[in-house]
């Protein structure tokens, strides 16, 4: 049987000349879509225009051509559904991109700076079930009625099976609605305190002090009372309790602790009180500001630190209970060799200071002793402190090339005591040493006594800048103006000029 007249009849009516328009039309479409696909994708990699419009786009040209193709092939039942499929795919994700990626991560952001991936989750979550319901009751005519009704039992049922777990996501829900804490707060929450570093549907995780995270489950947050230290303001009032002798005046004891905590540059002097009269000495209150709660341990340690040697400074006592008899030898005063005090003060910084004071200066210090080889300080690290060498010889280390050596009367580390920049080099013993190392406390003490040395160590500061040839002439200027050494020097001592 000959089936030649039949096919070239099927083709007869497939190939019409409307047909033929509505093929090479559909062809047009796709190719100038994979053309402007194709110009999208490269003005976005150049930055010309950013992801998130390249994408909206995209699906905007997605929905012209699915309406083009149920304009055009309305007599195709099967072509009809497949666009209009797709075409409520496209709207559903361009409504996505456009409300949450585009409105939420980048508008809202830019006005209130944080944002929450729980409400990006809710939002992404309706957008998904209003056009699934929609895609289900036009491309499939689905009765949604029949679809909800057993979804609801099965909701009751799963519901009461999963309390705890829908507990924790309503309340990660409140969470964020009513921001009680926010990604960076400090809380308390149950005795429990830490940053808080993540916040989601079912826990917060927060890191405590000791760089241990704790998983919290919101449901407890929502019962428990929690403590923000950030709000109303980053700023933590403390108080810490110091015993002084009686022979001090409260004058002069509330103007030596008023010094150190003024000094301090992340302290605010909140007032000195005269709290009691203790068994064994006169208690005082000390109420300061701290600039963020991650800073309270380590204000409260220079705190402690600078009272200790400003007390020492001006001969006052921080007494023993008087119902512990304490037999005690008068304090040994450290050795000093004369030698080496004439040898730090060839030293511009220390050249005008009397020797009385680079005395009391130096015995603060604590001495210690070197092995061979043994490393001081390394190149890179933070550091609070400086050395005198008093025995023996060392050798300063700069990218691994040995750059210098210092012997008895020579100093080193004064620059990261001085601005706070990180050690310059490595310092390691050539040889059986001994040096002073001489803390930041001990010498803003003698700075107090001594103003003179504030112009010494700026002329240090520009001469050591200078010196380091690896600098170039742009950044010397910008270093030695408002964000240069000397202003972290004025800052970490506490100077006003």
């Amino acid at each position: 049987m000959n089936n030649t007249p039949v096919i070239s009849t099927i083709w007869k009516d497939i190939l019409t000349r409307e047909n033929i328009f509505l093929i090479l039309s559909l062809s047009s479409v796709i190719f100038l879509t994979l053309l402007l696909f194709l110009v999208l994708k490269v003005l976005a990699k150049k930055g010309k225009i950013s992801h998130n419009i390249s994408r909206l786009v995209k699906y905007i040209f997605i929905s012209i051509v699915c309406e083009f193709v149920i304009y055009f092939y309305s007599s195709f039942a099967p072509v009809i559904k497949i666009a209009r499929g797709l075409e409520i795919i496209a709207i559903g994700v361009f409504v996505k991109i456009a409300l949450v990626d585009i409105y939420y991560f980048e508008v809202i952001k830019n006005k209130t700076k944080k944002t929450s991936h729980i409400i990006a989750d809710i939002l992404k979550f309706i957008i998904v079930a209003v056009f699934l319901l929609y895609f289900l009751r036009s491309v499939f005519e689905f009765n949604l009625a029949a679809i909800l009704t057993p979804s609801a039992i099965l909701t009751a049922i799963v519901g009461l099976s999963m309390q705890d777990t829908i507990g924790n996501l309503i309340s990660g829900l409140i969470i964020q609605l009513e921001k009680p804490f926010e990604i960076g707060d400090w809380i308390e929450i149950d005795g429990t305190v830490g940053e808080v570093t993540e916040i989601n549907w079912r826990y917060t995780k927060i890191k405590n002090i000791e760089d241990v995270y704790i998983i919290v489950p919101n449901n407890n947050i929502a019962k428990d009372k929690v403590i923000n230290y950030n709000k109303p303001t980053p700023s933590v009032n403390q108080i810490i309790t110091m015993g002084v002798s009686y022979s001090a005046s409260p004058l002069l004891v509330k103007s030596a602790i008023s010094e150190v905590v003024m000094s301090n540059p992340n302290a605010k002097l909140k007032g000195i009180f005269l709290k009691e009269y203790g068994d064994s000495a006169i208690i005082y209150d000390i109420f300061y500001n701290v600039k963020g709660f991650e800073k309270i341990r380590k204000t409260k340690d220079e705190i402690y630190s600078g009272i200790w040697y400003k007390f020492k400074n001006k001969g006052i006592d921080i007494p023993f209970p008087i119902r512990t008899v304490i037999m005690k030898n008068e304090e040994e005063k450290k050795d000093i060799n004369p030698e080496l005090l004439e040898k730090l003060k060839k030293s511009d910084i220390f050249s005008e200071i009397s020797d009385n004071a680079l005395n009391e200066f130096l015995s603060y210090g604590l001495i210690n002793d070197y092995f061979e080889n043994e490393v001081v300080i390394k190149e890179g690290e933070e550091g609070e402190s400086m050395f005198f060498v008093l025995e023996g010889e060392f050798e300063a280390i700069k990218s691994g090339k040995q750059i210098g050596s210092l012997t008895a009367g020579d100093f080193f580390g004064e620059m990261s005591l001085l601005t706070g920049d990180k050690r310059y080099a490595t310092i390691k013993a050539k040889e059986r040493s001994r040096a002073i190392e001489i803390d930041r406390q001990a010498f803003k003490v003698l700075l107090q006594r001594e103003r003179k040395i504030i112009e010494k160590v700026k002329h240090a500061i520009e001469e050591r800048m200078k010196a380091d040839k690896s600098k170039k002439t742009s950044e010397l200027k910008e270093k030695m103006t408002e964000g240069g050494l000397f202003e972290k020097f004025k800052k970490i001592f506490g100077i006003r000029l």
